[in-house]
């Protein structure tokens, strides 16, 4: 038993080591892939990284288990006929995990939702109306921190369509990146519009959201 529990156990440790290999190259292949000068390419949310680490792991067990019954083919048969499924499923999710990403060029802005099929077109700098900015309190209390509020960060289109950059599936989530795109989006001569100052003990030099919520609203 405790044979069995061993061998189980060594075979789940090395398993785990290999899909984590594997999905780390996955990560940088895609980013390498199509990160460029003179561009910001954002990939990778909860979702996709949770279903491109769960096909690898799935897939080296599979593996194992074709290995396992080589030498019987009925149990191999119904493994195979279980992978099939699995990969048929997996498959097609795993490359829509990674077809979700933040595009901005010297053009204009691409963004891939997860469940588009086909790439976006990108939108033109001149497409855009402006940059709206506000924010959700996540729970009333009397003293607030930054962790206490939800940024939305909304690109208008001059043809009434917007894009919620900050959704809850979003590519753009880190506090840096935000700050990055804010950047290109100023060089690009994008107005800003803020729906709502920050409440005033959030007004810190030191918090992301400061050189947000610092600029000049325009009219």
């Amino acid at each position: 038993m405790w044979n069995n529990i061993s061998t189980a156990a060594r075979n789940l440790l090395i398993t785990t080591i290999l899909s984590a290999v594997l999905w780390v190259l996955y990560i940088l292949t895609q980013q390498w892939n199509y990160q460029k000068p003179e561009q910001v390419y954002l990939i990778g949310t909860n979702l996709s990284y949770g279903l491109s680490f769960l096909f690898f792991f799935l897939l080296i067990l599979f593996v194992f288990s074709f290995i396992e019954h080589r030498f019987d083919p009925k149990k191999l048969r119904v493994s195979f006929i279980l992978f099939s499924i699995f990969y048929l499923i997996m498959g097609p999710l795993t490359v829509l995990g990674f077809d979700n990403y933040l595009l901005l060029t010297q053009k204009g802005i691409q963004y891939n939702t997860f469940f588009n099929i086909e790439d976006s077109k990108v939108r033109e700098w001149h497409e855009i109306n402006h940059l709206e900015l506000d924010y959700i309190i996540n729970e009333e209390k009397e003293v607030y921190n930054q962790d206490d509020l939800r940024l939305l960060f909304k690109i208008r289109f001059d043809d009434g369509s917007s894009v919620e950059l900050n959704n809850y599936n979003s590519p753009l989530y880190r506090r840096d990146q935000f700050l990055k795109i804010f950047t290109v989006l100023q060089k690009n001569d994008i107005p800003v519009k803020i729906k709502k100052p920050l409440p005033k003990q959030l007004k810190d030099p030191e918090s992301y959201l400061y050189p947000l919520f610092s600029q000049k609203p325009t009219s």
